[in-house]
This record gives C-alpha cells, sequence and structure tokens, in this order.
C-alpha cells in the first residue's frame, strides 16, 4: 500500500477554534461589502506525515489561503495572504493522528459585491502532497445583506 494521500475533508468559517473539532461555525456565509470582517478558516487534515526528528514526531505543512471569484475563469485572485505560503511546524511525544489549522483571515471591504470561494491549499513538506479545497461566500450590497439578516 502507497503513502496516505493529504485532503482536507473539513473546512468551515469560524468565530471561535477550541481544538480539533471544537469550532463555533459562522451563522451565514454572507459578508456586507464595504465592511471589515475577520473569521477564522477552520481545516481539519488527513493523510498528512509525520517524522521522527531529534526524538520528537514533527509535522512539516505549508498553507495559503486566498479568495476567489467563484466564477474564477481568469484564475483571478481577489485576496490572498502575504507572503503567500506559510509553514506550520508542530512537534509531539507521538504520532499525531489528528490535525487542524485555524487561519484568521478578513473578507476585506474592498471585496465587491458577489459570489466568492474561499480557497485552502495545504503542502505536506514531508512528501511534497498538495491538496486544496474551496468554501463558498458571498458579499453583499447592503440591501440585500438587510434582506437576508432579516
Amino acid at each position: 500500500m502507497g503513502e496516505p494521500s493529504l485532503t482536507i475533508p473539513k473546512v468551515d468559517l469560524c468565530t471561535k477554534v477550541t481544538g480539533y473539532g471544537e469550532y463555533s461555525p459562522v451563522q451565514r456565509r454572507s459578508f456586507l461589502a464595504g465592511s471589515n470582517n475577520r473569521v477564522i478558516v477552520y481545516s481539519e487534515l488527513d493523510g498528512f506525515k509525520s517524522q521522527l526528528e531529534n526524538g520528537k514526531w514533527t509535522t512539516r505543512l505549508a498553507t495559503r489561503v486566498s479568495i476567489v471569484p467563484a466564477n474564477n475563469m481568469g484564475n483571478s485572485i481577489a485576496w490572498s495572504r502575504t507572503p503567500e505560503w506559510t509553514e506550520v511546524v508542530d512537534t509531539s511525544d507521538s504520532p499525531r493522528c489528528e490535525f487542524f489549522l485555524g487561519e484568521i483571515i478578513p473578507i476585506s471591504s474592498s471585496l465587491a459585491a458577489g459570489n466568492y470561494n474561499v480557497r485552502v491549499e495545504v503542502k505536506d513538506l514531508t512528501t511534497g502532497s498538495t491538496t486544496s479545497t474551496v468554501l463558498p461566500i458571498e458579499v453583499l450590497t447592503e440591501r440585500a445583506f438587510a434582506a437576508v439578516n432579516d
């Protein structure tokens, strides 16, 4: 049998994350255009590889989070973090069987009303394996936002 394949079986937008599987999802994935919002992107990972280094099990990952138009024909990016890739290194006395990431991102006031995808990409730096997933969001005008939240 080959190596497990890196996957993101669960992703959600949250207001709070306290641990693996313990988070408070946002009520709606609708945001008001022109306002600054911050959310936590919660991602659970499977198929990552840990190696024994200096007596500790070490997991080395890199993540990239961006917001892209839902109809992303030209591969344009509406928002991305700088630097694009962020390295995550975790050490433990025993190999991890569960792993999650919680990253705070802005839903920027510069996003025009429309449909977008929050794109989460993860790279296992030990195996070179990569995976990605998207989570749809919508940015609404004040009138549409008020109608949705009535």
